[in-house]
């Protein structure tokens, strides 16, 4: 069983450095940082990507906080709208992913004018920059504890002062770990664009959906989160355009 850790904090010229509050700043730097240094082998310039990835974080930000309002809070939402302009309050990483995302491919193909390969290219660099991004992310929310899950003894189970229970944020940071060293060992050969995201969203959006029942009681809407039906449309959605690539190039063409 894992034993419970406190968050660290440390005091610099007398401000309080928050230990969550550094993994934020971090999957922010070394997100992008990511997206940067993978550009150089896509079909996107490492300014444009730099840029284009600038506003996308700026919309999943936004997105990711409305998702959390609409979908998991909609009684205080109905008591109190203004919760909606409150940008530091709730997030949601999964509507800050598919927010993110959807943007990217509505307002910046607009914006660059980019092909269909190369949207696919970029689409590919934000999943890199969402997974070191979200190593960060997940590695804070492990510290903080702030996605606790349901009762367990399993051996992942986390010795909280009340009793051993699931740390999903830690879970998830396990799996976000172990995706990272996939996917770095596929990138030593060549793919093809829209490999990564695909095999990604596939993946995650799996992955999403069976841990999602090991939270602790939250928003269900006929026994299902908000979360795990999106997952649902994502995983659907991203085998359907890979079933359809994969039988496009597969077609020989005659004479």
């Amino acid at each position: 069983m894992i034993p419970y850790l406190e968050a660290p904090q440390w005091e610099v010229a007398g401000v309080t450095i928050q230990f969550f509050g550094l993994m934020t700043i971090c999957a922010l730097v070394f997100g992008l940082l990511a997206i940067y240094l993978r550009a150089s082998g896509s079909l996107i310039s490492k300014f444009q990507a730099l840029e284009a990835s600038m506003w996308v974080a700026v919309i999943s930000l936004v997105t990711s906080h409305l998702v959390a309002i609409i979908a998991y809070q909609p009684h205080e939402l109905l008591n109190n709208p203004l919760l909606l302009l409150d940008i530091t309050g709730s997030m949601s990483s999964l509507g800050g992913m598919v927010g993110g995302g959807l943007g990217s491919v509505v307002l910046l193909r607009r914006v660059y004018g980019w092909s269909q390969a190369q949207t696919w290219s970029f689409l590919d660099l934000l999943t890199w920059g969402f997974l070191i991004g979200h190593f960060f992310g997940r590695l804070g929310c492990a510290f903080a504890h702030d996605h606790v899950g349901i009762k367990s003894d399993a051996f992942l189970a986390v010795r909280f002062p009340e009793g051993p229970r699931l740390d999903l944020g830690l879970l998830e940071w396990f799996w976000i770990t172990a995706c990272i060293a996939l996917f770095w060992a596929l990138s030593k050969r060549p793919r093809g664009p829209g490999f990564y995201v695909l095999s990604f969203l596939i993946a995650h959006g799996s992955f999403r959906f069976m841990m999602d029942f090991l939270r602790i009681p939250v928003a269900r809407y006929l026994g299902l989160t908000p979360a795990q039906y999106a997952c649902l449309a994502l995983v659907f959605a991203a085998a359907w355009i890979t079933t359809r690539r994969y039988q496009q190039a597969r077609v020989v063409p005659v004479g």
